[in-house]
Parts: C-alpha cells; structure tokens; sequence
C-alpha cells in the first residue's frame, strides 16, 4: 500500500497530468484540471478518485493538497522509488507553466499479512496416537492466507513463512518435518506436506492451535485459530499389556490412565494372529483419570503358539484394539523352579540346562534384577536379592520362553 501526500502548484491557471509511478512502473494519473485521479496497470485506489477541479491560482499561489492511497498490484516490493512526472494538457507549452510536486510523503508502504481461521471436522473417529498430516485434499486444509504485496500464503504455496503462536490444545501435539513445533517457532519456506498433528490423550472432541504469517518486510499478521473436530472423545489411553505364563496358565494385565466413555474390555486369543476367539471379558472404569489396573487368567492355553489382544469397547460400541502379546509354550510347558519360595538358590528342572540361553529375575514393575548365561546345575545364586514376589524369565537358545512366579524369602 502507498500513502502519500501530493501538492501541487500552477503558474498562469495552466491544467496539466501528473503521473505516478511506483519503481518505474505507472500506477496513477492525476488531473488538475478535473481533480480526477485514475488507477492502472493492477492498482487500486482506494481514496475517492474524485475532487474539485483545482488547477492553481498563479504565479505564487498556495499549494494544492490531496492525500492518495494507491493499493499496489500483489507481488510488489514494499519499498523503492516513488516517481512524479507532468504532462501539459490540450498541447499546451508549460515550459512556462511548470506543475511542482511538493511535500511527498511515503508512509505505511506496505499491508500486514492475513491469516485465514481454519476448522475441519474429522470423517473418521479417531484414536489416542492418531496422525494427521495438515496439507488439504482428503486431509484437513492447509494454513492459508494472503498479502497485499506477497500474494496467497500457505496453502499449496512453499514460500511463505509461518509462525505458531499457540500449540494445540487438549495436550495434542503439532510436528513440522517430525519435529515437535514449540510455541512461537518460525517455519520459513512452509510446506504444508510437512505440518502434522499427533492426537495425545483421551477424552476431548477437539484441539485448536494458533498461526500467523510473516511477510517479506518482517511484518506479522493477525492470530488465526486452526480448530480439527471429531464426533466422539477420545477412547481409553492403554499405557501397558503384558502376557506372562506361570506354570500351565497364562496370565494377562494390563493398565489404563484415562478413560472415557469406556464400558468393557474384551480378551482375545488366536493360534495365528489372523483368526481371534473372545476367552471373556472385564468391565471397564467407564470415568477415570487416574491409573486402572486389570488382570485376566487364561486357564487352558493352547499349546505353540499363543497371541492375546484386547478389544476396547466404548459405550457407543465403537472400539480399538490393543498392541499384539505372544507367548510360545513349545518346549518350556514343563520347565518349574524350585524350591519356591527359595532363599538361597534356585534350581530349574525339566529342562537340558544346555538348551537353555539365559534367565532374567524380574521385580513386579519389570526392572531387572539380576540376569545370567551361565546356567549350571549347581542352580541360581538369590541370597544377594531383597526378599519378596519376582518373575523368573528362562530363554532357550531357540527363543522360546517361560516365565515363572517365584518367592523369595529369607
């Protein structure tokens, strides 16, 4: 945008042009004689383009103002050289009618940018550690906007340069290039293929962050909200699951730390990972924000091979699924430990000690304790651990485990 003053005198009551060019290029013509100030070449005037007829006075006359705001072309640099020439009017010799140009000012060269709100609702519910990249098409839309001299902004553009002024609500997370954005980061040269939300959490219907661009004069434009929806809040957050087998069962727990709209946990168990039975089910907390623990025992599992999943149902019946555990029982449905509870040694039988790769002690929050490769006869030293439950892990050389509760008391 330019905004000027222009002053002008004549001598003899002669009319003349004044023309107006911002680098080198004619975007106004102006008239003494009707007062008339006309816009080209893309440029808009957004003064009244009319006043009255004011073509001097003669030799030693005051100055004629009038203020013009001339709205450039987009594209246009926001500084340079503001032009005046004067061209006399009917053919008429001005050589002793010279029109002057006086008091020239140039202010405000330039717009702000204007950053466009946002707000897309989501076709497809989705769940806790969804990704969704923000570039348009079948995704949600890019950030856009636009500027009087840069043109369109965002969008389909790689030009522009974008500044985050609020990260997203809810604890949902905004990544540009798979790096987290932190609050206020500069992205130059933005690509929307590369701007993503992570949805974080459980129980919220929406996030919102905030944008704004930088144009090529450094100026920043206005916050705009970029708002993404779904229909129903967010599903349990599952923080663990864990298989672990104890002599002929298999037991199954696993933990929670928020849940909303949650009615029931169903424990599934297939021989392929392909075709799932239903072994039963646990009702969930429904409302919790705190950590829930559940357990499940499965009595008769198969033998081979054996992978669990959980199936989380919400009360709308729309549901998710847990990560896969597996558990393989060929060759180690026999393996025991003894004596238990044990407080010096610990021996395994119904087992070739050769075939056996390494044991790990485990405590109840799954930290090790204590692990060898060198398993003998001579049986596992445990006075040197403090006296409580552990889960004693046998690997054999072919990757098959057990895993057995033991006690250990002194």
């Amino acid at each position: 945008m330019l905004d000027f003053t222009l002053a002008w005198t004549t001598q003899n009551n002669q009319d003349a042009l004044i023309s107006i060019s911002y680098n080198g290029v004619q975007y106004g013509s102006f008239s003494t004689t009707t007062g008339t100030f006309v816009a080209m070449n893309g440029a808009v005037l957004t003064t009244p383009s009319t006043i009255p007829s004011t073509n001097g006075g003669g030799v030693g006359t005051s100055p004629i103002f009038y203020d013009v705001n001339l709205q450039l072309p987009p594209g246009q640099p926001a500084t340079g050289i503001l032009q005046f020439g004067t061209t006399p009017v009917n053919n008429v010799d001005d050589s002793a009618d010279e029109v002057f140009i006086d008091n020239v000012v140039l202010t405000g060269p330039c717009d702000p940018p204007v950053a466009n709100p946002v707000s897309d609702t989501l076709s497809v519910q989705p769940v806790p550690g969804t990704i969704i990249t923000l570039n348009g098409g079948t995704n949600p839309a890019a950030v856009n906007g636009s500027d009087v001299q840069d043109g369109a902004l965002g969008g389909t553009t790689t030009t522009s340069t974008v500044v985050i002024t609020q990260l997203p609500t809810n604890g949902a997370e905004l990544y540009y290039n798979n790096v987290l954005v932190t609050l206020n980061q500069v992205i130059t040269n933005f690509d929307a293929n590369n701007l993503a939300i992570k949805l974080v959490g459980a129980g919220y219907t929406s996030t919102t962050f905030n944008y704004t661009f930088r144009d090529t004069d450094n100026q920043l434009g206005n916050n705009a909200p970029y708002t993404i929806s779904w229909p129903s809040p967010l599903p349990v957050t599952l923080v663990s699951f864990d298989a672990v087998k104890e002599g002929s069962i298999v037991k199954l727990s696993w933990s929670t730390t928020q849940e909303v709209n949650a009615d029931r946990f169903e424990i599934q168990r297939s021989a392929d990972a392909r075709t799932w039975q239903v072994l039963g089910q646990r009702v969930a907390a429904g409302e919790s924000k705190i950590q829930v623990t559940y357990d499940f025992t499965d009595e008769a599992p198969a033998g081979g091979s054996n992978y669990y999943r959980l199936k989380m149902i919400d009360k709308d019946l729309t549901f998710t699924y847990s990560r896969i555990q597996s558990l393989d029982l060929v060759g180690v449905s026999q393996v025991s430990v003894y004596p238990n509870p044990g407080s010096d040694k610990l021996y395994l039988k119904d087992v070739d000690i050769k075939k056996i790769s390494n044991v790990s002690i485990l405590d109840m929050n799954g930290r090790s304790v204590y692990k060898t490769s060198a398993v003998s006869a001579e049986g596992i030293q445990v006075n040197h651990i403090h006296n409580g439950i552990y889960l004693l892990k046998v690997t054999l050389v072919d990757g098959t485990q057990s895993t057995h509760k033991v006690v250990i008391g002194k």
